[in-house]
């Protein structure tokens, strides 16, 4: 299941490598990793279509290849910079909750969950954010009222 490369063998900064090992608790990327973050990386980027196991890590090879792009611009003003669509609502919690941990000492990247919510006084949106991690129709919704700009 494991690689055989390390973290650093795929081109991350030492800081996004203890980012990884410190919070997710990963040592080494798992196969599935390395295929996507390498033709996440490679200039120009590849297309990827990968299917795995649950657990395999697939998120976590998207959040971290989104997390390193962010940094590689230097750009951290507030907007964003990666947008993550997903199907349901739950998926959209449980990619929030392994960025969250990702980034949970990161003083630089910011990540926002986009989600119909349940209470009706909820009507705060991080739009702001520089990884946003949403359902369709609420980002298409948010794109079509102009509450997200992606324009910085």
């Amino acid at each position: 299941m494991f690689s055989k490369k390390n973290w650093g063998e795929l081109g991350l900064d030492q800081a996004l490598q203890y980012q990884i090992l410190k919070n997710l608790g990963f040592e080494r990327p798992s196969k599935i990793q390395t295929i996507a973050i390498q033709s996440i990386l490679s200039q120009p980027p590849k297309t990827f279509i990968g299917q795995a196991h649950s657990g395999s890590g697939k998120t976590g090879a998207f959040l971290i290849s989104a997390i390193h792009k962010i940094r590689q611009t230097n750009d951290f003003t507030p907007g964003p910079k990666v947008i993550c669509y997903v199907p349901t609502r739950e998926l959209a919690r449980q990619v929030f909750y392994v960025a969250e941990k990702l980034l949970k000492d990161e003083t630089n990247i910011t990540c926002g969950l986009i989600i119909p919510s349940d209470d009706k006084n909820d009507k705060i949106l991080k739009t702001e954010s520089h990884l946003l991690i949403g359902t369709l129709g609420k980002l298409h919704g948010l794109f079509d009222r102009k509450k997200i700009n992606t324009s910085k």
